[in-house]
């Protein structure tokens, strides 16, 4: 017991002596710490505002329309050989992981040109609504890189860090999210990111639907039995008006429960925060500075 007291009091008496050396180095604290507050909050400022835009979207294969074309698409594409998934549920799920894919982006890029303001933006101009370019890596007068021009790899990496989608597995609302230094670019992106998802599921369920009716098409001319060709005919029709309704259904693959925006307030960076983690680290650095000066000071005394 009589040890245990004696440890904690060496404890408390080590504890005084490490305030008491603090207070003798202040001004090296003081120093240093001031030198971190200046370096955050410049660091902290010269950091570029982003902004994200994001949008609420909705399965589309939930709704009964959706269902009735993938039952039918499913059903005349297995007779002529053509493998199709009539489970709706999948739908959203491949849309979202085709969303993040490297395929995905390569069929973005060759849609819109967002290299430069992808790899090459320095700031955003507010007032007048443009993107002031890094002259070192982008000329924008010529349009033409002064690097190297990114791979489609390297821009695939950037965007997969300033763009996500999730969907939430109770409800299986999906948010998609897309972030940058302008406002109006993240917006632009996101409902061109939408925009294809939807085009593309059309498109494939279109070529699936042409194929069937295709087949069909040609077994209704090889055949002269009255009984086959009218099942076929009415398979047909209903080939043909599946055709329509993928057609008209604009929102195909993701219903919009809430278009993308164009965001009025920043999302990142959090500068108070910057400056305050940054402002302890310094402390704690010219603490640690100012200890070991004590003991190197002392060690030379002693010597």
């Amino acid at each position: 017991m009589n040890q245990i007291d004696i440890n904690d009091h060496n404890d408390e008496i080590d504890l005084i002596d490490v305030l008491k050396i603090l207070w003798l180095k202040k001004l090296v604290v003081i120093f240093i710490t001031s030198l971190f507050l200046l370096g955050s909050i410049l660091y902290a400022l010269s950091i570029q505002d982003i902004y994200t835009s994001n949008a609420k979207l909705y399965p589309a294969s939930n709704t009964k329309n959706k269902q009735n074309i993938s039952s039918q698409l499913s059903g005349i594409a297995g007779l002529a050989g053509i493998s199709m998934s009539d489970d709706n549920s999948f739908k959203s799920i491949e849309g979202i992981e085709f969303a993040k894919s490297f395929k995905f982006f390569k069929e973005l890029s060759s849609t819109i040109d967002l290299l430069p303001d992808l790899m090459a933006a320095k700031s955003w101009d507010p007032e007048r609504n443009i993107i002031i370019y890094d002259d070192a890596l982008y000329n924008i007068k010529n349009n033409e890189w002064v690097i190297p021009r990114p791979s489609e790899l390297q821009a695939y990496r950037v965007f997969s860090s300033i763009f996500s989608i999730n969907q939430d597995a109770k409800t299986s609302l999906i948010t998609m999210e897309i972030d940058h230094i302008s406002p109006y670019v993240a917006k632009a992106w996101l409902d061109e990111v939408i925009l294809l998802l939807n085009n593309n599921a059309r498109n494939v369920d279109k070529n699936s639907a042409q194929k069937a009716l295709d087949f069909l098409t040609l077994q209704f001319t090889k055949n002269n039995i009255s009984e086959i060709k009218e099942q076929l005919a009415s398979s047909m029709q209903q080939q043909i008006q599946t055709l329509v309704l993928i057609e008209a259904e604009k929102e195909y693959l993701f219903k919009i429960l809430e278009p993308p925006y164009v965001p009025d307030l920043k999302t990142k960076p959090n500068r108070s925060y910057i400056v305050l983690i940054l402002s302890v680290i310094g402390m704690l650095v010219s603490f640690f500075i100012s200890l070991t000066m004590h003991y190197l000071q002392n060690k030379s005394i002693k010597i």
